[in-house]
C-alpha cells in the first residue's frame, strides 16, 4: 500500500487533572471561516511547532519503515507542554529543545498553546474538534500546587486523587481516554507500577466532513501498489477544484473539511521517489513552501479508503531530538514536588484514523508517565495508488493536527 503521513495541532492513590473542551456539533450552520489572529511570538511558535512535528515524523518513520503509522504532533506536544511546566534546570532547557522552544518564555510557551487551543476549537463549527487535558498522580504524593494551577490555567486541568494500587485507577484513566476520543481510544494503560507517580495526559478527537464528499457509487477495486506488492483496496474518486501543487519529487491536493478551516494534505512521492526519501527532505520550510505554491485546479482524485489503530512508545524518538536527559536519573523535575527523584519513564502515543466518503475521523492519546529514578483549466489526475503521505492542518496557520504514513492501505 501507499505510505501516508498524516498531520495535521494533545489520559498506592492517584491523583487526575483532567478537563475537556467541548466538542463541535457537526450539524450545527457552517459559519465563514476566519483566520485565527495569532502574535508575531505565536506565529512563530507555530513554526516550531511544525518543525517538531517533521523532525518526529522522521525518528518515527526510521523505527517504522515497514509499515503504516499515525501521530498527533498536536496531542504530544500539548501533554508534553503540561510536563515542561514542572521542569527546572537543564531538563527543561532540553525539554525546550526537544519541543523546538529555544528562546521562547514559559509564559509565551504556555499562552501560546492555550490560544492555539482555543482558536481551533472555535474555527469551525461543523467539524467536531475535542481536546482534553489531564494529569493523574499517586494519592499522597506532594505535588507543588504552583504545578496544579498553572495547568489548569493555560490548559483547563483539574485535579483528583486515585489509589494506584487498586486495579481500578487503571480502568478509570482508561475510561477518561476513551470517553474522550469517542471511544476510538479505548485502552492505554495496561498497569501501574509501584514507582509511577503521575501520568500527563492529552486527548484529541477529530472528525470532520469532506466539504466536497465522495459519492459511494463511485467508489470501486482496484490495487495499490504497496512496497511488498500489489494488494487490492477500495477507491474513491471525484472530479473537483482543490488547491494542487506538483514538483518533480511530488504532487500534493488539499481536501478540506466543513468551512475550509481544516483540511488534509496527502502528499504523493513521483514515481522514481520513496516516501521515506520524501519524509527525509520534509521540514518547516518545505511544508511552507509547498502550502505557498498551491493553486486551485480541477482535480480528478482517486484515493483509498483506510482505518488504522496505532500505538508506539516515543522515548527514543523524543530522546534523540534532545531531551535524553529527562527520561535519565539525572531529570529535575523540582517544579513538580520537592526533593526531586522524579523523571519520565514513558511517553505512551495511541491513535486511530479511518478515511471513507464521507470524510475522516481521527483521535489521539499521549500519556507521560513520571516515575521515580504524538494549472490551468484542464483536468488534473492525482491517483494515490502507491505509498504517500497525508496531514491534518488548520488553514490560517498550518499547524498539523496528525500526521501518517500508509504503507498498505486497509479498512477493517
Amino acid at each position: 500500500m501507499k505510505n501516508i503521513i498524516l498531520c495535521a495541532a494533545l489520559t498506592g492513590m492517584l491523583c487526575v487533572i483532567f478537563s475537556c473542551n467541548d466538542s463541535k456539533n457537526v450539524n450545527q450552520v457552517v459559519k465563514p471561516y476566519e483566520p485565527i489572529e495569532l502574535s508575531a511570538s505565536q506565529t512563530q511558535q507555530v513554526s516550531a511547532d511544525n518543525s517538531f512535528a517533521f523532525d518526529l515524523l522522521k525518528n518515527v518513520n526510521r523505527s517504522e519503515s515497514n509499515g503504516n503509522f499515525f501521530i498527533s504532533p498536536l496531542s504530544i506536544s500539548q501533554a508534553l507542554g503540561m510536563t515542561y511546566n514542572g521542569a527546572a534546570g537543564t531538563t527543561k532547557t532540553a525539554m525546550e529543545t526537544a519541543l523546538r522552544r529555544n528562546g521562547f518564555s514559559s509564559d509565551e510557551i504556555n499562552a501560546y498553546y492555550k490560544k492555539l487551543t482555543d482558536g481551533l476549537l472555535g474555527a469551525d463549527p461543523s467539524t467536531q474538534l475535542k481536546i482534553a487535558n489531564s494529569i493523574w498522580t499517586r494519592k499522597d504524593f506532594p505535588v507543588l500546587q504552583s504545578f496544579y494551577d498553572v495547568n489548569a490555567a493555560y490548559y483547563g486541568a483539574k485535579a483528583q486523587s486515585l489509589d494506584f494500587g487498586q486495579p481500578s485507577s487503571k480502568d478509570i484513566i482508561n475510561n477518561w481516554c476513551s470517553q474522550n476520543t469517542n471511544g476510538k481510544v479505548p485502552h492505554v494503560i495496561d498497569d501501574i507500577s509501584n514507582d509511577v507517580m503521575m501520568y500527563l495526559i492529552n486527548a484529541v478527537y477529530f472528525k470532520g466532513i469532506w466539504k466536497s464528499q465522495f459519492k459511494t457509487s463511485d467508489t470501486f477495486s482496484g490495487s495499490f501498489a504497496a512496497p511488498t506488492g500489489s494488494v487490492p483496496v477500495k477507491y474513491m474518486k471525484q472530479e473537483n477544484t482543490f488547491n494542487y501543487f506538483g514538483n518533480d519529487s511530488v504532487q500534493c491536493a488539499e481536501l478540506p473539511y466543513g468551512n475550509g478551516a481544516f483540511s488534509m494534505v496527502v502528499v504523493l512521492p513521483a514515481s522514481n521517489y520513496s516516501v521515506d526519501q520524501i519524509v527525509d527532505k520534509m521540514n518547516s520550510s518545505t511544508w511552507k513552501n509547498w502550502l505557498g505554491g498551491m493553486h486551485s485546479i480541477k482535480l480528478h482524485v482517486e484515493l483509498p479508503k483506510f482505518k488504522l489503530s496505532y500505538k508506539t512508545l516515543l522515548n527514543n524518538s523524543l530522546s534523540q531530538m534532545g531531551m535524553g536527559i529527562a527520561f535519565s536519573n539525572l531529570a529535575d523535575f523540582s517544579k513538580i514536588a520537592n526533593g526531586g527523584g522524579l523523571a519520565i519513564s514513558r511517553v505512551l502515543h495511541n491513535t486511530f484514523v479511518t478515511v471513507d466518503e464521507e470524510g475522516t475521523e481521527a483521535a489521539a492519546v499521549t500519556v507521560v508517565e513520571m516515575g521515580y529514578t504524538s494549472v490551468g483549466p484542464q483536468i488534473a489526475s492525482f491517483i494515490v495508488n502507491r505509498p504517500f503521505l497525508f496531514f491534518i492542518k488548520e488553514k490560517s496557520t498550518g499547524t498539523i493536527l496528525f500526521a501518517g504514513k500508509i504503507l498498505k492501505p486497509v479498512i477493517e
